[in-house]
């Protein structure tokens, strides 16, 4: 129940990274970026700020097993303000450039 939860979320988080980042090259980029490099390495260095990043979150959800993880509720709320950020974001960059 957990992955799937987790693939739900992962959906509109890829929606609106695409509408702030137009360039699909560097949407991946930043998407490999943020699930390998920073997400991870926060949470080895610093695990009490790294536990709060999106990707870290999601593996609470689907219970990954690591010790310094949150607990599923903190975690769903966590990833709910990183979509509501990436949201209101989205919307500015929207409204204020060009279709193409």
């Amino acid at each position: 129940m957990g992955v799937f939860t987790v693939t739900l979320l992962a959906a509109p988080w890829g929606v609106l990274l695409g509408w702030i980042i137009r360039h699909q090259v560097v949407l991946v980029a930043v998407l490999l970026g943020q699930a390998l490099l920073i997400d991870e390495s926060l949470l080895r260095l610093v695990p009490s700020v790294g536990r709060f990043m999106l990707t870290i979150a999601m593996s609470s959800v689907y219970r990954d097993g690591k010790p310094e993880l949150l607990s599923v509720p903190v975690a769903l709320l966590v990833i709910a303000v990183w979509l509501a950020v990436a949201g209101v974001v989205a919307r500015r960059v929207v409204l204020r450039r060009d279709v193409l």
